[in-house]
């Protein structure tokens, strides 16, 4: 299911989320020292990995107890992600053994992130696969989900 991508763009990815020590100010911080293209290069490597281990989308492979809706299984997804690149691997490579990781989400016993952000704008946006959005608005005065679409329409060639 994992799309292909260069080693070295996946090990960016997983630097900036890990670096930022599960603080979303850190995290902030990082993406806002990105260049235009850099920030719509990394939410479309987030998106990219949050398909790998999203139960709704996966949901032939990644059997829950109960259905999964498409907002469980973004929330699911992005809580994967903010636990890291080695998490993250567990979960996707282990597809049959989603219900334990997803019962571990909602124990709410995992260490949780520091969610307080610097800049209004960006609540709302408080986890890390969805703060790129607002840091992308705040400082480009764009819309990052269209340019995203736009960037892996590029890179499938559906121009």
């Amino acid at each position: 299911m994992s799309i292909e991508a260069d080693p070295v763009e996946v090990a960016w990815f997983w630097e900036i989320i890990e670096s930022s020590q599960r603080s979303l100010r850190k995290l902030c911080g990082r993406l806002e020292g990105l260049t235009q293209p850099e920030l719509i290069r990394f939410q479309c490597r987030c998106w990219h990995a949050k398909e790998d281990v999203n139960p709704f989308t996966r949901f032939d492979e990644m059997k829950l107890s109960r259905p999964c809706s498409e907002d469980h299984g973004d929330d699911f997804s992005g809580w994967v992600i903010g636990e890291g690149r080695v998490f993250f691997e567990q979960v996707r490579d282990n597809p049959a053994e989603v219900q334990k990781y997803n019962d571990l989400l909602e124990s709410r016993t995992w260490v949780k992130w520091d969610t307080s952000v610097e800049h209004e704008e960006y609540e709302g946006y408080q986890r890390a696969d969805l703060i790129a959005k607002a840091v992308y608005e705040r400082k480009f005065g764009e819309d990052l989900d269209e340019a995203v679409d736009a960037a892996l329409d590029e890179e499938f060639g559906n121009t």
